[in-house]
Protein backbone atom coordinates (compact mmCIF):
# COMPACT_ATOMS: atom_id res chain seq x y z
CA UNK A 1 0.00 0.00 0.00
CA UNK A 2 1.30 3.85 -0.65
CA UNK A 3 1.47 5.51 2.36
CA UNK A 4 2.66 9.25 2.82
CA UNK A 5 5.24 10.36 5.35
CA UNK A 6 5.52 13.51 7.03
CA UNK A 7 9.20 13.14 7.22
CA UNK A 8 10.08 13.84 3.33
CA UNK A 9 6.32 14.34 1.97
CA UNK A 10 6.68 11.47 -0.38
CA UNK A 11 4.45 8.30 -0.69
CA UNK A 12 6.24 4.88 0.23
CA UNK A 13 5.41 1.23 -0.52
CA UNK A 14 4.85 -0.19 2.90
CA UNK A 15 4.40 -3.76 2.51
CA UNK A 16 1.71 -5.75 4.63
CA UNK A 17 4.67 -7.39 6.35
CA UNK A 18 5.94 -4.44 7.48
CA UNK A 19 2.24 -2.69 8.32
CA UNK A 20 1.79 -5.62 10.78
CA UNK A 21 5.35 -4.85 12.37
CA UNK A 22 4.60 -1.41 12.64
CA UNK A 23 0.81 -1.68 14.48
CA UNK A 24 2.51 -4.73 16.92
CA UNK A 25 5.01 -2.19 17.74
CA UNK A 26 2.81 0.54 18.80
CA UNK A 27 4.92 3.09 17.61
CA UNK A 28 3.15 4.63 14.53
CA UNK A 29 5.98 4.21 12.27
CA UNK A 30 6.25 1.86 9.36
CA UNK A 31 9.77 0.60 7.33
CA UNK A 32 8.92 1.11 3.50
CA UNK A 33 10.27 -0.93 1.15
CA UNK A 34 12.75 1.37 -0.20
CA UNK A 35 14.23 1.77 3.39
CA UNK A 36 12.71 4.85 4.68
CA UNK A 37 10.77 5.10 7.71
CA UNK A 38 7.20 6.53 7.00
CA UNK A 39 5.57 8.58 9.66
CA UNK A 40 1.71 8.99 8.61
CA UNK A 41 0.26 11.99 8.59
CA UNK A 42 -3.48 12.81 9.47
CA UNK A 43 -5.74 10.63 6.97
CA UNK A 44 -7.26 13.83 6.02
CA UNK A 45 -3.90 14.80 4.11
CA UNK A 46 -4.18 14.37 0.30
CA UNK A 47 -1.88 11.91 -1.45
CA UNK A 48 1.73 13.64 -2.06
CA UNK A 49 4.47 12.40 -5.13
CA UNK A 50 5.56 8.69 -5.27
CA UNK A 51 8.82 7.48 -4.04
CA UNK A 52 11.08 7.15 -6.89
CA UNK A 53 13.04 4.31 -4.84
CA UNK A 54 9.87 2.98 -4.23
CA UNK A 55 8.74 2.84 -7.72
CA UNK A 56 11.88 1.47 -8.71
CA UNK A 57 11.48 -1.57 -6.75
CA UNK A 58 8.25 -2.05 -7.78
CA UNK A 59 9.34 -2.06 -11.22
CA UNK A 60 12.04 -4.58 -10.29
CA UNK A 61 9.87 -6.77 -8.36
CA UNK A 62 7.21 -6.83 -10.92
CA UNK A 63 10.10 -7.72 -13.72
CA UNK A 64 11.35 -10.39 -11.41
CA UNK A 65 7.85 -11.97 -11.73
CA UNK A 66 7.38 -12.20 -15.06
CA UNK A 67 10.48 -13.70 -15.37
CA UNK A 68 9.34 -16.59 -13.51
CA UNK A 69 6.23 -16.64 -15.09
CA UNK A 70 7.96 -16.51 -18.54
CA UNK A 71 10.18 -19.48 -17.13
CA UNK A 72 7.33 -21.72 -15.98
CA UNK A 73 5.38 -21.06 -19.47
CA UNK A 74 8.66 -22.04 -21.11
CA UNK A 75 8.73 -25.08 -19.13
CA UNK A 76 5.29 -25.96 -19.16
CA UNK A 77 5.56 -25.19 -23.13
CA UNK A 78 8.40 -27.59 -23.53
CA UNK A 79 6.55 -30.66 -21.73
CA UNK A 80 3.57 -30.04 -23.77
CA UNK A 81 5.59 -30.82 -26.79
CA UNK A 82 7.87 -33.43 -25.64
CA UNK A 83 4.09 -35.02 -24.39
CA UNK A 84 2.81 -34.45 -28.37
CA UNK A 85 5.90 -36.14 -29.68
CA UNK A 86 5.39 -39.33 -26.94
CA UNK A 87 1.77 -39.56 -27.28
Amino acid sequence: MWMTSITDDADHVVSNDSMEAGLTAGEGVYRADCGSIVVPPSLCEPPSHRCSCCRAVLRARGKRVLEIQARQCDSRSWLVRFLRRCG
